[in-house]
């Protein structure tokens, strides 16, 4: 866990830059920056775990989590270098500043809020299983079902609305642009 710590200001910078390139309609090149990280990262695993199969399982298992800081920072190099050439400029009196803020704290507060329920989520499914009289493996039996099996099943299809909001935000910030008066002076 504390490898993962040193790339979490790339994976933080990957996602902005991202976000950025979804809000100007250049929808195309957050996903190539995607799919190079997914890319990158599995080629990284394949090698790390190659090169020390010899290693414990501990060890192999940090070696998977540095791939897929790997994956993020050569996702970052490739979206920072077409970063310069897709700046655009907002000339005018009006500046989305304050917009942005009031679009992003409801949804930063709700992937917090998602993030910890996440995090409570075992905690309270193994004391509740405990707390009836469950057998240790049974309540490990019973976790890994619902991990591996409901939970996916339940999030299988969420790729479509994902993918429709993804599609749908650079339209709706383009209209906001023009309607709000940023353009002022352009």
């Amino acid at each position: 866990i504390l490898s993962i710590i040193f790339f979490l200001p790339i994976v933080v910078t990957n996602n902005v830059i991202r976000g950025y390139y979804n809000g100007i309609n250049k929808v195309n090149l957050s996903a190539y920056s995607n799919l190079i990280e997914q890319l990158s990262r599995i080629i990284a695993t394949f090698i790390l775990i190659y090169l020390f199969k010899e290693k414990s399982v501990t060890f192999l298992v940090t070696m998977a989590t540095l791939s897929m800081g790997f994956g993020e920072l050569i996702s970052l190099l490739y979206a920072l270098l077409k970063f310069k050439k897709n700046i655009i400029h907002i000339n005018g009196t009006l500046s989305p500043t304050k917009e942005i803020f009031n679009q992003a704290f409801p949804t930063t507060a709700s992937r917090l809020l998602t993030n910890f329920t996440f995090f409570l989520e075992p905690i309270i499914y193994t004391l509740a299983l405990k707390l009836n009289n469950f057998p240790n493996d049974e309540i490990m039996y019973k976790y890994s079902e619902i991990n591996a099996y409901a939970i996916p099943l339940i999030t299988m299809f969420s790729f479509i609305s994902v993918s429709i909001a993804t599609s749908i935000s650079p339209n709706i910030s383009k209209y906001n642009y023009w309607s709000m008066g940023w353009n002022n002076g352009a």
